[in-house]
C-alpha cells in the first residue's frame, strides 16, 4: 500500500492546522474529525462500567481524590512529569 492510500484522522481544535506543523505533508490525507473530550459524569462511569477496567488514571481533572468513591473502580493516582508503567 503506498502512502496515497492512507488516511489520517484529526482530532484536536481545527485551528491548529492553521499553524504551521510537523504534519503539514500530510494536511491533503487528513480527516477532520474533532472530539471535545467531555462527556459528563455519568456517561463516564457506565463507559467505565461497561470496559470493566482493572483501574482509572485520571487525567486532566481538578477532582482525581474523587474517582475511585464515583467509579466504584481503583484509581492510580500520578503527579505532573511522573512516570507512570502500566
Amino acid at each position: 500500500m503506498g502512502k496515497e492510500n492512507i488516511q489520517y484522522v484529526y482530532s484536536l481544535w481545527g485551528g491548529y492546522l492553521e499553524k504551521p506543523m510537523r504534519i503539514d505533508a500530510l494536511k491533503s490525507q487528513l480527516i477532520y474529525l474533532h472530539t471535545s473530550g467531555h462527556a459528563s459524569l455519568k456517561c463516564l462511569q457506565e463507559f467505565a462500567a461497561s470496559i470493566n477496567p482493572k483501574n482509572i488514571i485520571p487525567i486532566h481533572t481538578e477532582n482525581a481524590g474523587r474517582y475511585e468513591e464515583l467509579f466504584k473502580i481503583p484509581v492510580a493516582l500520578s503527579k505532573d512529569k511522573e512516570v507512570f508503567n502500566l
